[in-house]
């Protein structure tokens, strides 16, 4: 099976679950879990050099796709998951977040706890 297929059916799988039942606390662990692999993962990444980005001195499509995970950390307040263990995560995110592009991009009422939190 081609690896989008098996990406297609996890996706289909979530959204499923996510309109009919919550998920279970063994699965809530799992995505913290894989997560903090995640954060992980670009502390290390980003520490190996002093790099500023993900894959060298300018933003790429790297840090672009990773960027709205890290921002919805944050926005779900899970962003003690880096702040303090990894500074290179706190920077990138701290750079990224002065940039014009995120505030147009992120911008006051876009995002889900403001949403969710107006609906009631």
């Amino acid at each position: 099976m081609p690896r989008w297929r098996k990406t297609t059916r996890s996706a289909n799988f979530f959204y499923q679950r996510l309109g009919k039942n919550q998920f279970s606390d063994a699965e809530t662990r799992e995505s913290i879990d894989r997560l903090q692999q995640t954060v992980d993962c670009v502390e290390a990444a980003l520490g190996a050099d002093g790099r500023p980005w993900l894959v060298g001195d300018r933003l790429t499509i790297a840090d672009v796709c990773l960027m709205p995970i890290i921002d919805q950390m944050a926005n779900l307040g899970l962003q003690s998951m880096w702040e303090e263990a990894h500074p290179n995560v706190t920077g990138w995110y701290d750079r990224f977040a002065a940039r014009d592009a995120f505030a147009r991009t992120y911008y006051r009422g876009t995002r889900l706890t403001e949403i969710f939190d107006s609906a009631g």
